[in-house]
């Protein structure tokens, strides 16, 4: 029986496309290096270091990811919640399953996103890429919500849109949907 339901945020939740996207085509233009959008928009899912080290190998790893938090701090906007999904959360409330979500975005930027998009008081627990040492595809972040909520991994289902969230659902022994 399903007791936890951890979501991933982006492109699960919320239709961040254009935050992710601009965010990356701002930060690699300002360092001056040009990759086209479809390249973009398949490297991303891993934590930002590492899809900024597969697409600009060599360029400055921090200043891109500064450069990229900045750029979704200032522009929150282009988030919007998927149509339905405030509803669907509810129901999953109304039956007394617990939720939190797990993001490899910055905190600055998730949690206020949750909040514009009037979610964020449906979770347990939020755990942005600072809570963590390791980002998914790593388990810590679905360990760290599940102990918080008091719950096992055979309790609990993860629910993301990325590879990174069902190797992380399925390190952590919980079940995966995609």
């Amino acid at each position: 029986m399903i007791r936890a339901v951890l979501f991933d945020i982006d492109g699960t939740l919320l239709d961040t496309w254009k935050l992710v996207v601009y965010a990356f085509e701002h930060a690699l233009k300002e360092q001056g290096i040009s990759i086209d959008r479809d390249t973009i928009v398949t490297t991303v899912g891993p934590p930002l270091p590492k899809t900024y080290k597969l697409l600009a190998p060599g360029a400055d790893t921090d200043l891109l990811v500064e450069a990229h938090r900045s750029f979704q701090a200032d522009n929150l906007h282009l988030s919007v919640s998927f149509p339905n999904v405030q509803e669907t959360l509810q129901q999953i409330q109304d039956k007394g399953i617990k939720m939190s979500a797990i993001t490899n975005r910055s905190k600055r930027s998730s949690i206020k996103t949750l909040e514009l998009a009037n979610l964020d008081h449906f979770f347990e627990i939020v755990l942005s890429a600072e809570d963590m040492k390791n980002n998914k595809p790593h388990p810590e972040g679905l360990f760290t919500a599940l102990k918080h909520m008091g719950f096992k991994p055979e309790d609990a289902l993860m629910v993301g849109d990325t590879e990174a969230d069902i190797l992380a659902g399925q390190a952590a022994g919980v079940k995966t949907v995609g």
